[in-house]
């Protein structure tokens, strides 16, 4: 069964950690295959069991949440039902607020969280930061705001989606999506929303294989493929930012007039997908998608959910004893005497 909630009509907590929803994984677990099948399995049933830091996660929750609230309903209405400001403690030596990891900070932030109860909690820092980056998205830059303002006006935000695909659960959760197009917000460092550093970063943390993810499965929901964006923005000044079309990454979609002349990748001709006015050409991304994703459904078919050795490719005698590479470096050393 195959169905998509209103926009944020279930919450981003219970959405990931509700018992209801728990048999459902999502990209971020399915990339967990990478590591092995064994790791995928526990992050599955140990949901959160690492946390990021808090600055970065108020930092990243706030400014996705403000957009949503712009994108769903025109102003931060939504985003001041769901957040609430606290003033964290001055140090009376220097006369600033503490950091964000000192005992202070992260005793005040407790405390004031227990004290609003069903609130998200952050401070006055993290919304000017996030009004300051919202500003030049929509106004600060001549060639791509006028493009943020028409997804904003024609999207929805925080949809959440769950599908059934080979009698498993899986589900995804758009920060934006419009009815051709799925939009994923992200904040990055200094000079990395630029085209020669955006591939390095989109590979090393997995987006264009939660990209694929996604676009793979609005697929098998609606037999409908949509093309898939990053708005990659900085989190310093001047909050630079570039609109990145994922294609190249995930699974490139041609329409209408275009489909009869697509020539298809030789290395990824067994990986693309046709409609009657639709075809979905798998990227680098997309095929590594579809491996872990068949690697998944083989691991949960037989309940196996091997480590490392997976890795390793069986002998003659079906052992599977690992060789590693001998590091460069260490056949370099050498002796210099007199």
């Amino acid at each position: 069964m195959n169905f998509k909630t209103k926009p944020n009509e279930i919450t981003a907590e219970t959405y990931h950690r509700s018992e209801e929803y728990k048999k459902y994984i999502s990209s971020s677990v399915l990339k967990q295959m990478l590591v092995s099948p064994k790791w995928m399995r526990y992050c599955q049933l140990n949901p959160d069991d690492k946390r990021i830091g808090l600055e970065v996660q108020l930092k990243g929750n706030v400014y996705h949440d403000m957009l949503a609230s712009i994108t769903n309903c025109g102003d931060l209405k939504d985003f001041y039902k769901t957040w609430i400001v606290f003033t964290p403690p001055v140090n009376e030596k220097t006369g600033k607020a503490y950091g964000y990891t000192s005992l202070k900070f992260t005793d005040a932030y407790e405390s004031f969280k227990a004290a609003n109860e069903g609130k998200e909690v952050c401070s006055q820092t993290e919304i000017d930061m996030a009004n300051a980056m919202i500003e030049e998205l929509l106004n600060g830059n001549s060639h791509l705001s006028s493009d943020v303002k028409f997804l904003i006006k024609h999207g929805k935000a925080e949809v959440s989606h769950f599908a059934e695909y080979e009698d498993l659960f899986f589900k995804y959760r758009t920060d934006l999506e419009t009815n051709t197009k799925i939009v994923d917000w992200k904040s990055c460092g200094f000079e990395e929303p630029k085209i020669e550093n955006w591939g390095r970063k989109a590979i090393k943390y997995g987006y264009d294989i939660s990209a694929a993810f996604y676009q793979y499965f609005e697929f098998i929901s609606t037999g409908k493929w949509k093309k898939f964006y990053w708005v990659a923005q900085e989190k310093e000044p001047p909050f630079d930012f570039n609109i990145i079309d994922a294609g190249n990454f995930a699974f490139e979609i041609y329409n209408g007039e275009f489909k009869d002349s697509v020539v298809i990748p030789e290395d990824s001709e067994n990986f693309s997908f046709k409609t009657e006015t639709q075809i979905a050409v798998a990227g680098p991304g997309a095929i590594k998608m579809l491996k872990l994703l068949e690697e998944y459904i083989y691991c949960a078919d037989k309940n196996a959910w091997p480590g490392y050795s997976i890795f390793t490719k069986p002998d003659w005698k079906n052992r599977r004893i690992a060789q590693s590479d001998v590091p460069g470096w260490i056949t370099n050393e050498t002796f210099y005497n007199d």
